[in-house]
């Protein structure tokens, strides 16, 4: 078990902070997408916009 005697509380805070950073990045690359994909959208309208005006 991890928290048995022979791991310190030292080593239980750095294995938290190493889950805790994945944690972080993967919420960061999850909002990339997300970014990305609006993004996306919003240049769809953006171009069906300006077919509008010209029509």
């Amino acid at each position: 078990m991890f928290l048995d005697n022979g791991y310190s509380a030292e080593k239980f805070q750095y294995a938290y902070d190493i889950v805790k950073s994945i944690a972080v990045k993967a919420s960061e690359m999850h909002m990339d997408g997300v970014l990305e994909s609006e993004n996306k959208v919003l240049e769809s309208l953006k171009k069906k916009k300006k077919k509008k005006k010209r029509s």
